[in-house]
């Protein structure tokens, strides 16, 4: 069923993506031109099951955004460039992005701290006693 080399045939290969399609093993096989018996021991097989968690990664890859696609998402929906919709108007849902960029971006600490580029603004505070700082 598999070759010398680890790799899977076409009919494998068809049959690891039916059963990702179907979610049924012996359909799978049956669709694929296999007995339904080999069902079992077929998704027991390294090489299919490497297959199929490679094309479970690659669907997940397709449909799951990446944090620079987010964040130029939140990015055309602060600025009002979502097409269609009408800058002066909705202003929440920017809002809402310019917060959410702001958080991501580490340009919020906590409520009413802001960050000044990289680096937080010290606060000086003058606790010495003056009787002390005469010497």
């Amino acid at each position: 069923m598999q070759n010398r080399a680890g790799r899977l045939t076409d009919r494998q290969r068809r049959f690891a993506d039916l059963y990702l399609e179907l979610g049924n093993a012996s359909e799978a096989a049956e669709q694929a031109g296999f007995k339904r018996s080999y069902a079992q021991g077929a998704k027991r097989q390294p090489a299919v099951q490497a297959y199929m968690q490679e094309r479970l990664r690659q669907v997940q890859q397709r449909n799951i955004a990446s944090a620079d696609e987010v964040l130029e998402f939140l990015t055309e929906v602060m600025r009002g460039e979502i097409a269609g919709e009408r800058p002066e108007k909705n202003s929440s849902p920017r809002m809402r992005a310019a917060e959410l960029l702001g958080k991501r971006l580490g340009v919020f600490t906590d409520v009413g701290s802001v960050l000044r580029g990289a680096q937080a603004v010290p606060e000086i505070v003058d606790d010495i006693p003056e009787e002390d700082a005469a010497g």
